[in-house]
């Protein structure tokens, strides 16, 4: 899958659906207490109780919902997805990458293939393919879904594997001469042999800066890689910020990753290189 192809790899899990049905029986006793015969002591109702709480989704529920909401191409869709997602989990690593990556992609004018999500085939699975047809993998199987204590999603498992070991969180941002490199995340797609960082570049400089997103590099599984593609803003204005992607031919989403910042060419010149990590979620 090319950079101007949506990365969309999740683990259908096998959802184990626990319900649990609470029965609740509201007993009205009224009866005379008072022991004198001539008394006609009522109990009042007791008060309506508070309405009950709407019924916590069953993880199959949380699970289509999750699966089914990754077919969307917008920002905003791709955003509505996170909060289905345990906060510091890797789910919440994997859905925070393709927002990165969706943003990068719709900033730099790219448009993003619908996908196709289906619930059919082998129980307990779910599968959401990319509708792309040169796309030597285009369908992921998600299953063994995990919640947490919350109800949402903490991880599951893509294509049979984890998806902890598909995915990276970007470490601290880095800031030289003006210039903030935060790193967003970085996913391997197993099946296509590639891994995507995607990084936000933020311009606190008086001048325009050009990234070197092409001529990014990334060390990682003991091996330092070259760009084989990437996008992001041709130029970044003062005060100004942008998403980026690069892409590896590389297996590991974890190491380091190495960009350099440029002045525009009317001042020319190197302004500063960033070298941010790329670790595995909890």
């Amino acid at each position: 899958m090319t950079p101007s192809h949506w990365v969309r790899r999740v683990v259908s899990g096998r959802i184990q659906i626990v319900r649990i049905a609470g029965i609740c029986a509201t007993l009205f006793l009224a009866a005379s207490c008072g022991s004198g015969g001539g008394s006609n002591s009522t109990t009042e109702p007791a008060p309506p109780t508070a309405a009950a709480h709407s019924p916590r989704p069953s993880p199959g529920d949380i699970a289509v919902r999750f699966v089914s909401g990754l077919t969307n191409t917008t920002l905003k869709g791709q955003q509505d997805t996170v909060p289905l997602t345990s906060p510091n989990s890797p789910a919440r690593a994997y859905i925070s990458y393709l927002v990165a990556y969706t943003d990068a992609q719709t900033s730099a004018g790219g448009t993003l293939p619908t996908g196709r999500f289906t619930s059919q085939g082998k129980p307990g699975t779910l599968t959401e393919c990319d509708n792309i047809a040169e796309d030597r993998h285009p369908c992921v199987a998600f299953s063994n879904f995990h919640l947490d204590g919350q109800g949402l999603i903490s991880t599951f498992d893509m294509d049979g594997q984890p998806v902890r070991t598909a995915v990276a969180v970007g470490g601290p941002a880095q800031t030289a001469s003006g210039v903030t490199v935060q790193p967003m995340g970085a996913y391997s797609d197993t099946g296509n042999g590639a891994v995507v960082v995607a990084y936000k570049v933020t311009n606190g400089t008086s001048r325009t800066v050009t990234m070197a997103y092409n001529a990014a590099e990334m060390v990682s599984g003991g091996s330092q890689h070259d760009t084989v593609g990437g996008t992001g803003p041709n130029t970044l204005p003062p005060s100004v910020s942008g998403m980026f992607l690069a892409q590896f031919s590389a297996q590991d989403p974890t190491g380091t990753f190495q960009v350099e910042a440029d002045y525009q060419a009317d001042g020319g010149g190197p302004l500063a290189n960033f070298t941010v990590k790329l670790i595995s979620p909890a």
